[in-house]
């Protein structure tokens, strides 16, 4: 996923995702499509467009061609045209936020505030982001992880954690967790099923891990960190005020690895959570 994640803007074969996990191409197929409910290329095809539209929300400077060319179209009429047939709304109508009768997703969930002249409700949240943003720049770091089996759902993710917790100790690392999390995907995008989430704490790189343990890591660079507290339930507004009204006034550029969280407090509790959102941004 990674790898695939990291090279979007380039041709990708079978064969050399499969050469990245050192099995064959038939093997590596069979594999990827039974963990992740879909088949290689479907897949590649869907975290394209789901990029995409996301950069058409919060890049809003950015112009069409680049966008397809970073999520690896050739053209701009084939990018609008595969774009369209998945989403039922042409890459103009995503970027206003406008919902047609033919449209699979609501645009306007990509934006905290929709788009258009600047408002009150957008400077109170610049004002409310910038007073508690920290820009660092921070060593790679390994992640020992494990994936939720119900994506975002913040019981499994609380379980994925103690899970995690459990199978270190009898592994030999022991004491309260450093819990990191990894959110791959947008939820106004991509089917609940689909989520991916890891659960992760810090290890020594290259450490021999026992199975479902795998190893991920964070690169160095800078870092854009956002602080967060309070009920789940206002996770994805904090992601869409950062996103869709910090990101565009900043003048940020982000890396395309996926967005980071550092609990505070372990792992999330009861419906609440204390973390710092981190965005890397591009050097």
């Amino acid at each position: 996923m990674r790898y695939i994640i990291d090279h979007l803007a380039e041709p990708l074969r079978l064969a050399d995702v499969a050469r990245v996990a050192h099995v064959s191409e038939f093997h590596f197929h069979r594999i990827f499509t039974a963990l992740m409910g879909e088949p290689v290329g479907r897949f590649v095809t869907r975290r394209r467009l789901e990029q995409a539209a996301m950069l058409l929300a919060w890049e809003p400077g950015a112009p069409v061609t680049d966008i397809a060319l970073r999520c690896g179209y050739s053209s701009v009429s084939n990018f609008s045209k595969a774009f369209s047939a998945r989403y039922g709304s042409s890459p103009s109508q995503v970027r206003a936020g406008r919902r047609t009768r033919r449209s699979r997703f609501d645009p306007a969930k990509l934006f905290s505030v929709p788009p258009g002249p600047s408002t009150a409700r957008r400077e109170a949240i610049l004002r409310r982001l910038d007073k508690t943003l920290r820009v660092e720049r921070r060593p790679s770091l390994s992640l020992a992880c494990l994936v939720t089996e119900k994506g975002y759902q913040p019981a499994d993710i609380e379980r994925t954690f103690a899970r995690l917790q459990r199978q270190l100790k009898v592994a030999g690392v022991d004491g309260p967790l450093d819990a990191w999390g990894l959110a791959w995907d947008s939820p106004a995008l991509t089917g609940a099923l689909r989520c991916r989430y890891y659960a992760g704490t810090p290890v020594e790189a290259h450490q021999p891990l026992a199975p479902p343990l795998f190893e991920t890591e964070l690169p160095a660079g800078r870092w854009a960190v956002f602080p967060f507290s309070g009920p789940v339930s206002a996770v994805e507004r904090h992601y869409l005020d950062i996103y869709s009204v910090w990101l565009p006034a900043s003048g940020a550029r982000l890396d395309d690895f996926v967005p980071v969280e550092h609990f505070v407090h372990d792992a999330p509790v009861r419906g609440r959570v204390s973390y710092d959102v981190m965005l890397k941004l591009r050097d």
